[in-house]
């Protein structure tokens, strides 16, 4: 009897950062500038459009961190998952004084969806996100099922 090894892989899977200042207007979803990818499994990152398509149907886990660079507190500071062009999960942090926010999500997606990360705030005046590769990510895997 021959003995098959089977190998299952958590295949796409990726992990994106903003390296840089990316000033965010009070009051307004939006888009987070990842971009520059620390790893990108198969490609399914695109720093051009800032968003991560699976390409492989399937469950995925994704995650958002995201950290501002301003001690003006707000009432309200949101990360938020879209999928086309749909808010899908997101979580608000009331204390903002160089405040950090975060969320995951675990989705069912087909080949063709995608994923982007959109942040809003409410201090009355802009705010830049804080320039480091090590607080604001955006990262994800397939779920082996």
């Amino acid at each position: 009897m021959a003995i098959t090894k089977v190998t299952r892989h958590n295949i796409p899977y990726f992990r994106a950062t903003v390296n840089g200042t990316q000033t965010i207007a009070t009051g307004t979803y939006t888009k987070v500038e990842f971009d520059t990818d620390v790893f990108d499994i198969d490609g399914t990152f695109s720093t051009t459009n800032k968003r991560f398509t699976p390409t492989v149907a399937g469950y995925y886990f994704l995650q958002a961190h995201i950290n501002f660079n301003t001690a003006t507190d707000a009432a309200y500071f949101q990360c938020v998952i879209y999928k086309n062009a749909s808010a899908l999960a997101g979580f608000n942090n009331e204390n903002f004084n160089y405040g950090s926010t975060g969320v995951c999500v675990v989705d069912l997606a087909d080949a063709d969806d995608y994923y982007e990360v959109y942040v809003y705030h409410n201090t009355g005046g802009d705010a830049d996100l804080g320039n480091s590769t090590v607080f604001n990510i955006f990262s994800g895997f397939k779920l082996i099922t």
